[in-house]
């Protein structure tokens, strides 16, 4: 086992938080919970590292990117002996940079939808080339399909199903969309993702994007025809695009319309 004392950064409405903190005390690890003013201010997020001796870290790609580059947080970091990094893509520079101020960390690249138990693929990370999403875990089926849920051999892209015993019952009082999202395959409880990927040649999963109209900001599901929708409801506007674009250190949501 790697590691003793675990940071909890998460909000409670957000399902990385049942991973924060059930996990390491099912496995008989500390948790260490971070207030508000530390999970905001790298400073104090960094005294709070040092003082309980904090040595695995799970955070999305982006929040990770914020606080790396603060002086204190270097030193704070290079005691963490793993890094759990998910919730959104991880770009290749990334990588690089942690690895500049902890050379000996194990870093994965997690994956999972909240349906699904929140974690169901990882990938341990040695360099910053053909990043995936890596293989199921235990207890855990995936399959790409097509839209017949046809499997599909290695290379071709599909859509991620996520079958085994980690697939939630449902949303409560929804019949319609758990009649989209959950079905059941190869005898097994299913969840349509909604994730276009591919297996490559060595047994990964390689994320190419979504299949409809849903982004991950800071780890946040957003639909964007949501947004969209209410930007049409205003008079005398014709048509609306939302995007996510970046300013180079954090992507934002952008909104266009003619009128």
């Amino acid at each position: 086992k790697t590691g003793t004392v675990s940071l909890a950064l998460a909000a409670i409405t957000f399902d990385v938080s049942v991973m924060e903190e059930f996990i390491p005390l099912c496995n008989g690890m500390t948790v260490c919970m971070a207030n508000e003013e530390e999970i905001h201010n790298p400073l104090a997020l960094a005294e709070l590292l040092v003082r309980n001796k904090v040595d695995i870290m799970k955070c999305t790609p982006s929040y990770m990117t914020n606080i790396i580059e603060a002086p204190q947080m270097r030193s704070a970091l290079s005691g963490i002996q793993a890094f759990d990094i998910g919730a959104e893509t991880f770009p290749p520079g990334l990588y690089g940079k942690m690895r500049e101020v902890n050379r000996t960390a194990k870093i994965v690249n997690s994956y999972g939808p909240t349906e699904c138990t929140i974690s169901t693929a990882i990938k341990p990370l040695d360099d910053d080339r053909d990043i995936t999403i890596g293989r199921p875990l235990v207890n855990v089926k995936t399959y790409v399909v097509n839209r017949k849920n046809k499997v599909l051999p290695v290379g071709i892209s599909g859509e991620l199903i996520i079958c085994g015993s980690g697939v939630g019952r449902g949303y409560v009082n929804l019949p319609d969309k758990n009649q989209e999202a959950f079905f059941h395959f190869k005898g097994m409880k299913a969840y349509h993702s909604g994730d276009l990927v591919r297996w490559n040649s060595k047994g990964e999963i390689v994320f190419l994007g979504r299949l409809d109209n849903q982004v991950k900001l800071r780890g946040l599901r957003v639909e964007l025809d949501e947004i969209e929708n209410a930007i049409h409801s205003f008079d005398g506007v014709k048509m609306s695009k939302v995007i996510v674009r970046s300013n180079g250190s954090e992507e934002y949501l952008a909104g266009y319309f003619t009128a």
